[in-house]
């Protein structure tokens, strides 16, 4: 996993649901290639495998993402 950004700035905040790109809740283990962590400020965390799917990234996307 390659780690870019500063995860201290999630601290205390409150996770509200966990989606896949498409917008679907996720509520359970599963497989996907990419998870959207929200949060209660509407800040958003993204995860997701890279093109040669090797690898995963973590980024921060803003609300129009």
């Amino acid at each position: 996993m390659i780690l870019q950004t500063n995860t201290n700035q999630y601290y205390g905040k409150k996770l509200t649901k966990v989606t896949d790109l498409y917008g679907n809740e996720l509520s359970d283990l599963v497989m996907a290639e990419w998870i959207i962590f929200h949060f209660d400020d509407g800040s958003q965390l993204s995860i997701a495998t890279d093109w040669r799917g090797g690898e995963c990234y973590i980024s921060q996307r803003t609300k129009e993402d």
